[in-house]
Order: C-alpha cells, then sequence, then structure tokens
C-alpha cells in the first residue's frame, strides 16, 4: 500500500512540474523552462515533435518520444504570434505537420525522419531515422508543407526537397522576408520580395523623381534573428542593376539588410533586380 501512494505521489508530482513549465519556440530551437525558471533545457527543433489536441500542447523526443513537455496554449511562447491560431501557423511552417483520423496535429521535425507512402490507401508514415519509431500514420490529404499543395506536389517534395530541406539553418528558414522602400528610391518607388529566409531576389522600381544617394534605398526585415550579425551577399539580377552595380552598397543588422545609395543616384523609372544571400553568424 505504501509503495502504491508513493507512486501516486511521483506520478502527481511529475504532472505538477510539467503543468508548471512553459517552452519557448523559435525557428531552430525549443526551450522547456520549469516553474520559476529554475532550470532551462534547450532543444534543437528538428529534435522534438510537438503534437496538439484540445487545447493540449505536448512535446516529445522525437527518438526516443519521452515526453518533455505538457501544457495548454498559453505556455507556449513564439515571438510575434499571441493566440494559438497564429503559433500554429508559424509552427507548420517550420515543420510539417499533419493531423491525423483523431483530431490530433502532429509537427513533424525536418530532418531525420523517414516517409513511407502507401498508394492503395494515400497514407503516409513518418519514421524517425534512428529509433524507428513511428512519428505520425494518417492521410497525405492532411500533410501540410509550406507553399506545398496536392498529392502529387507533396510526393515530388519528398523526393526531391525533403532532405535538401532538412538544413534547416539554409532552405528551411522556408519565411519569405519582407522589404520597405526609402525615400531615397524616389517618389512612389515601388518594391517586392521573393525566395527563403536566407535567399531572395528584391526587385525595385525607383520613382519617377526624387532618386537621391547616399542614403537607404530599401530594407529588407529578416524573419530570423542572429546572435551576433547578418553578412549578406548582394548581386546584380538584370543589366541594370550590373550597369550601376556602384552605385549602392548594403549595410546590416541581427535581423535587416539595407542596401543603400552611393554618391552617384540611381535612375529615376528603373527597375532593377537584386539577389540576396544571407549568411548569419
Amino acid at each position: 500500500m505504501k509503495k502504491i501512494q508513493i507512486l501516486v505521489f511521483s506520478l502527481l508530482c511529475l504532472a505538477l512540474s510539467m503543468q508548471a513549465q512553459t517552452i519557448a519556440v523559435t525557428n531552430t530551437s525549443l526551450e522547456v523552462i520549469a516553474a520559476n525558471s529554475t532550470t532551462r533545457a534547450f532543444y534543437d527543433l528538428d529534435k522534438v515533435t510537438i503534437t496538439y489536441k484540445s487545447g493540449i500542447v505536448q512535446v516529445f523526443d522525437a527518438a526516443a518520444s519521452t515526453q518533455l513537455f505538457s501544457g495548454d496554449t498559453t505556455a507556449v511562447t513564439i515571438a510575434g504570434a499571441t493566440y494559438w491560431t497564429n503559433k500554429a501557423a508559424k509552427l507548420a511552417v517550420w515543420y510539417i505537420s499533419a493531423t491525423d483520423l483523431n483530431g490530433k496535429r502532429y509537427f513533424l521535425p525536418r530532418k531525420e525522419v523517414n516517409y513511407i507512402y502507401k498508394a492503395s490507401d494515400n497514407t503516409v508514415k513518418a519514421v524517425n531515422d534512428l529509433s524507428k519509431k513511428v512519428l505520425y500514420a494518417g492521410p497525405l490529404d492532411s500533410v501540410t508543407i509550406y507553399s506545398v499543395s496536392g498529392v502529387s506536389n507533396k510526393l515530388t517534395y519528398l523526393r526531391q526537397r525533403a532532405y535538401l530541406d532538412s538544413k534547416r539553418h539554409d532552405l528551411s528558414l522556408p519565411e519569405t522576408p519582407t522589404v520597405a522602400v526609402a525615400a531615397a528610391a524616389g517618389a512612389s518607388a515601388t518594391a517586392t520580395i521573393a525566395g527563403t529566409g536566407t535567399d531572395f531576389t528584391v526587385t525595385l522600381t525607383t520613382g519617377a523623381s526624387g532618386v537621391s544617394g547616399e542614403a537607404p534605398l530599401f530594407t529588407v526585415t529578416l524573419p530570423n534573428t542572429y546572435p551576433t550579425g547578418v553578412i549578406p551577399q548582394v548581386s546584380a539580377g538584370d543589366s541594370d542593376a550590373a550597369v550601376h552595380a556602384t552605385r549602392y552598397f548594403t549595410t546590416a543588422t541581427t535581423s535587416t539588410v539595407v542596401l543603400n545609395g552611393t554618391g552617384t543616384a540611381l535612375g529615376n523609372s528603373t527597375a532593377y533586380v537584386f539577389h540576396f544571400s544571407i549568411k548569419g553568424y
């Protein structure tokens, strides 16, 4: 009887400790924070699996299936996301997400996961590469891959991109940065951006008047903030940018890249294409 009481007490203590925990998630790591911040455990985002059902979020070691956290959605912190809908949207970009037939949603790592597809019933299994444990089993239709839709395209992604994208520091930052033009680009100047968080193209169309030098032309805000800084590499993407290669240069912070004009301004009403490659450190 005494052993049973001790066991029940231990389980209760474990449950209470789980409830007191919180987690903080970025696009590269997951941090489990104990009550009163007495301890903090840091995990590679691709070493853990996250599940959600009926308001409860759970985190598991992807290889061992050991539970690392269990709590409601308010215990989950993701920068820039207040409600669970916003938090889940962020996780769906960083992970491959899926929902099983029981309504449980899974956020699956991008690394060290193999997939087994069964054409007869259009189902897929996600299996941890190290332990061979099944992380998810269910319809391929319910698997969500950022910017990929349709069964055929998902299979193509698994065939061609999944393991290339497993380099989270590079292609697996799929969120596109944002760009904002500055006054030196001229009146009614516009800028568009396409690509990933580390490699992207900006098309700047200068204004009909007011283009000036020695000032910022546009600022790109990256989806990731790096610890120390960013080293941007820029190259000309069209003949206009190539001809005027001496008329611009870059500066950067831990989360932004700025294209600046030199003493000689760019031309009015001209479209310039710039390719960027970003290395954070």
